[in-house]
């Protein structure tokens, strides 16, 4: 860089950004984004907002438990653990730069 296109002050620095803008249009910028967010959203249309769910009616609560379960049971197949020697986790020991103590 020589010094022509050295800036000379803080202003022509952040004049020479890319993302440099008048400060009227900063503000002007700042307040649409702000009515944006948090202005009054636009009205929905009436079939966009679904209407209430059917809770199913149950008359045999035990059989409808057990074919519940049932289901369950067949879509959660979950591994077993390895069967074996439990792993034993490592034993630390602090030392303070003294000889260990015997065993």
């Amino acid at each position: 860089m020589t010094d022509k296109e050295k800036p000379k002050t803080l202003a022509d620095l952040l004049a020479s950004q890319p993302a440099a803008q008048p400060l009227d249009e900063a503000l002007e910028n700042i307040r649409a984004r702000r009515q944006r967010l948090l202005g009054t959203p636009p009205p929905q249309p009436a079939d966009a907002v679904p209407g209430p769910e059917s809770i199913p009616v149950v008359d045999n609560p035990g059989e409808f438990a057990a074919d519940f379960w049932a289901r369950q049971q067949a879509t959660k197949k979950r591994p077993r653990a390895p069967k074996g020697k439990p792993t034993k986790a490592p034993h630390l020991t602090i030392h303070d730069g003294q000889e260990p103590p015997k065993k």
